[in-house]
């Protein structure tokens, strides 16, 4: 009968063969990265050095994060403009002259009038009455389309105020009074403007008013000679509509 402590020669390498299992676990669990363990360096293979992690970008919110921050205009904040009427901005015409007398320095800067200032505003009127540097100054507005009764308005006031400077604003010039205030620069003293109202937002926001000049007197170095009995209309004088 075969002794009972002697041991088993099979017995025994299965023994060493789950030790050593046991022991290439733990080996190989020494190379693995620990669990919450923050880092600056990236693992790479053993023969390179370690190669610093690339910094994060600035990035928009909810963007990924190696995204680039987008800039304004390719986020789509360009806003859309839209022109609107004269109409559109003021009632009538009363509120249009009201607003040309709370706004003399925007009305001189359009026009190139030096020292604007207006009396103010009457109430229910289409005409604000004012003074310039070199005499007396007018103002006939019309919301609407240019008108042959607002054309004489313009002639009766240049009677009054014995010539000056008178400047029609209407919601849009025909071709036959923007032909007329260019004849009448060119034969008479009186100083005629004419310009387009019309206005712009852009989006939501509100409306501005724009005025497109299209008629004008003489420069002042045009010399006096050019006026004669038959004047002739020049290029200059009228601006044709776009």
């Amino acid at each position: 009968m075969s002794d009972q402590n002697s041991s088993d020669p099979t017995s025994e390498h299965a023994i060493n063969e789950q030790e050593s299992a046991v022991l290439s676990q733990r080996l190989a669990s020494l190379g693995a990265p620990r669990p919450g363990v923050a880092s600056i360096w990236q693992r790479r293979d053993a023969s390179q050095a370690p190669v610093p992690e690339t910094p994060v970008e600035t990035t928009v919110a909810g963007e990924h994060a190696s995204t680039p921050a987008r800039t304004p205009a390719a986020a789509g904040s360009v806003g859309r403009l839209t022109r609107v009427t004269a109409a559109e901005l003021w009632t009538d015409a009363s509120a249009m002259s009201a607003w040309v007398a709370a706004n003399a320095e925007a009305i001189a800067e359009v026009f190139g009038l030096e020292a604007l200032r207006f009396d103010g505003p009457t109430a229910g009127a289409d005409a604000v009455l004012g003074t310039i540097a070199d005499g007396a100054v007018c103002v006939v507005c019309e919301v609407g389309r240019s008108t042959d009764e607002r054309l004489g308005t313009l002639l009766r006031v240049a009677a009054l105020q014995d010539g000056g400077t008178v400047i029609w604003l209407n919601g849009g010039p025909s071709d036959s009074h923007v032909a007329a205030l260019s004849w009448l620069n060119r034969a008479t003293a009186p100083r005629f403007f004419l310009a387009r109202a019309t206005g712009i937002r852009i989006d939501g926001s509100a409306s501005a008013p724009l005025f497109e000049l299209l008629v004008r007197p003489p420069r002042a170095a045009d010399s006096t000679e050019e006026r004669t009995d038959a004047p002739q209309r020049r290029v200059e004088d009228h601006v044709p509509e776009s």
